[in-house]
């Protein structure tokens, strides 16, 4: 397993759990941000799993497991890539006219680095997973959050709430696992200036504890507009 610079910390987790050694590779960034691999042992017939999720700098982590996957593959390995956040996974459709799909990019990208399957965590939409060309696996964190809900948070009669569609069916699958209410309100998102109004007029939350779950948080303005309604 090789530990990206984005996923240092899970990459030994993982390793420990599932008694694999971390292979000897060393990640560098020149002044100007342009990246650098260097593996110092021999990979040629192994299987070896990149663990390197690309969050903020997404470009610059992607970039990173890319040269990663490409000179791994080029010196004979089965690559593997565990990426828990997927960057570009949102736009897995042309939304509006003109629009790159990007995550088909990024599939396209990925395959041409030399990666053989991708492991990922609750891509944003299961519809991205065609866009792949090679094996996909969208592993949910839905039981852990759960259970992180049950053990923490110690809520009497909450309800469960959706922000929008787009992530409702997830968020019902927590409500059924917590064993709690389930509601969906209703969003709408200026896809030019990125304005999202959220509102619900028959809404029965009234001295309820409410567990919002959303999808993806970039900005908060999505969950900050479900909780103001």
């Amino acid at each position: 397993m090789l530990a990206g610079p984005a996923s240092e910390e899970l990459s030994k987790a993982v390793a420990s759990k599932v008694g694999l050694g971390l292979l000897r590779g060393e990640f560098r960034v020149f002044p100007d941000g342009e990246a650098k691999f260097t593996v110092s042992e021999g990979v040629a017939g192994k299987s070896v799993y990149i663990v390197q999720s690309t969050y903020r700098p997404a470009d610059q982590h992607r970039m990173q497991l890319m040269l990663a996957a490409h000179h791994l593959s080029q010196e004979g390995a089965k690559v593997t890539a565990v990426v828990p956040y997927l960057e570009y996974a949102r736009q897995d459709k042309e939304f509006l006219a003109g629009e790159c799909v990007s995550l088909g990019v990024l599939a396209h990208l990925l395959r041409s680095a030399g990666v053989r399957r991708l492991v990922t965590v609750d891509i944003h939409s299961m519809e991205g997973l065609s866009l792949f060309s090679f094996p996909v696996y969208s592993v949910s964190a839905i039981p852990l959050l759960v259970d992180h809900a049950r053990t923490k948070l110690s809520l009497k009669n909450p309800v469960v709430v959706a922000p929008d569609f787009g992530g409702s069916k997830r968020t019902e699958a927590f409500a059924a696992l917590y064993g709690a209410e389930f509601l969906q309100l209703s969003k709408t998102r200026d896809r030019v200036t990125g304005e999202v109004k959220v509102k619900d007029g028959a809404l029965e939350v009234k001295g309820k504890e409410v567990l919002i779950v959303d999808d993806i948080c970039c900005t908060g303005g999505t969950v900050r507009a479900a909780a103001e309604e």
